[in-house]
Formats: structure tokens, sequence, C-alpha cells
């Protein structure tokens, strides 16, 4: 079989930063959420991103891809991850395999590079890893084809490792100290055509599922600009429930004001769900939800 040539996207210059809200920036390539401010800062060279709740998403779902990018663990402390979490299109539970950066720069060796949805994912074939200053500047490659996770570190072979097939999302995040990333690229043998939006089943258009109910509900506060115009409707959003009952990503399909789809979509991500079911399982599934903003209610 002939393959196609790999289409690489650049994406490091790219971050949406402004309000750094969870609404998934339109046109860009890294979509920064769920974070505060002063998680993230941006150079000319790389971008830092600090311990908190936030994280960096590609908002694309990938099949194959190469995952390229540099990496420096600002401290031996710190502890970040890049995450691939892998959907099933029948709407099963989601997977999560997390790659660990402190482990790739050689910081705790005995640590596994790539755990799985229950424990460390299994090596089809080990590789070399070369010590370096923990602190340095790292280069790494993942190569997903099939249920193939390949790694190259700084060039050298690391390791082929098991996963599934399913259609996947990348985050990046760290949990201890801080860390910059750069120069990174994703290619893929086509253009991503999908985003979790087109993997997930809609509520709304599918039969046997029992939807989700809302156990958790915040309403979205005014912000005096709006209140000083005296803007009232409805902001629609559509929101990922997931499997757990808590919220995934938000949009904005109807915008009433720009401050308040902000307001919005902040309150829905605090709400809390039991989780829609097939055949008695929890599945991670696509709502329309309805935000009104009334002066007078």
């Amino acid at each position: 079989m002939k393959h196609k040539p790999w289409e690489r996207i650049i994406i490091a210059a790219a971050i949406a930063l402004a309000g750094l809200s969870p609404i998934a920036a339109r046109n860009q390539e890294l979509i920064f959420e769920n974070g505060k401010k002063g998680q993230l800062a941006r150079t000319d060279e790389a971008f830092e991103l600090r311990a908190g709740p936030g994280w960096i998403r590609i908002p694309h779902v990938f099949g194959a891809f190469e995952l390229r990018f540099e990496f420096q663990l600002t401290t031996p402390l710190s502890a970040g991850t890049v995450e691939m979490r892998t959907w099933p299109e029948t709407g099963g539970h989601p997977r999560q395999y997390a790659f660990s950066l402190a482990g790739a720069a050689g910081a705790g060796p005995g640590a596994p590079l790539l755990t799985g949805p229950e424990a460390a994912a299994r090596a089809i074939r080990s590789g070399e890893r070369h010590t370096l200053p923990v602190t340095d500047w790292h280069k790494v490659v993942l190569r997903r084809e099939g249920g193939e996770l390949t790694v190259i570190l700084n060039d050298v072979f690391a390791g082929v490792y098991e996963t599934d097939q399913d259609p996947a999302t990348l985050l990046l995040r760290t949990s201890a100290a801080a860390m910059k990333l750069r120069r990174m690229t994703v290619a893929t043998p086509a253009p991503p055509s999908k985003t979790l939006w087109d993997v997930l089943p809609h509520f709304e258009r599918q039969r046997g599922i029992t939807g989700p109910e809302v156990t958790h509900e915040e309403k979205p506060p005014y912000t005096s600009h709006a209140m000083r115009r005296r803007v009232e409707g409805v902001v629609l959003l559509e929101a990922i429930i997931l499997n757990d009952g808590s919220v995934g990503d938000v949009r904005v399909l109807r915008s009433l004001d720009v401050q308040l789809d902000q307001q919005a979509v902040s309150a829905v991500n605090r709400w809390k769900f039991k989780p829609a079911r097939r055949e008695g399982r929890p599945i991670p599934i696509v709502v329309s939800i309805e935000s009104s903003f009334c002066l007078r209610c």
C-alpha cells in the first residue's frame, strides 16, 4: 500500500492567551484551558507552563501522528506529562496514556516512560535512554501508528509501546514546578478532519442512551459592562459530559455577548452530572445547554 506524505503542522506560535478562559479560541492550534492567567507565559523562543489546574491542548483528534517538541524542566522537581486520551467511537470509556517528561529527562530512572489506563504500558520493543542533566533541553518524538507508540529521546530510539487504536486527543500539563516547551510540530498522514465534537455521540441524535442528570448547577453572573448596556438573552452552548460526570470541553454555538459567553462557559465548567449511560454503562456524550441572562429575573 502506498502511504500518503505526512503533513506537518507547526503549532508552537499559536497559543490562545486572551482571557485564558475554557472557551476554545477558534483558528488556534494550541489552546490553554481551565487554568489561571499567571500559569502560562510565552516568549519568542518558548512557552512556560507552571503547575496548576490548566493544560495545553491540541484541538484535533488524531489517528496516526508524529508529535515533535523540545522541553526543559526548570527544576529537578518538575513533573510534566504529555497525555494521549483515546475515545472509542462507540461512545465507551476514554482511555488515558501519560508520557512522563521527568522520566524522559532521566529523573526517577525506575519509573515507566508511558503509563496506560491501568498500569505501565507494555513495551513491545525496548531501546536506550541516554542520561543528560534533568534541566537541559530535551528532544522528544512520539510517533503513533496503529496500536503502537514509538518514542525517540534526544535522537535515540527509546522504545515502542502498545496502545489502543482509537482516535486520540493530546494534552500537555505539569503537576510540580514548571516546564518550558518549544519547537512543537505535529505531522499526520492527512490533515486532521475531526475534533472531539465529531467523535463523541450527541445526546439529541442517539437512541438507547439515558441522558446525563445535573447534580450541581451554577448560574453565570452578569458583567458590569453587559448590565450597563442592558444585554439580555440566551447563550447556546454545547458541552462534553465525561463518563465520570465532570464537564470536559465547552463551546459556544450561539453567542449573545463576548463577556457573557465567557461567563456562561465558565459556569458550565463547574457543573456536575450523573453521567449518560448506554446499556447501564457510563459514557461521555455531547449535550446542548442554554444559559439565560435576564436583568429582571
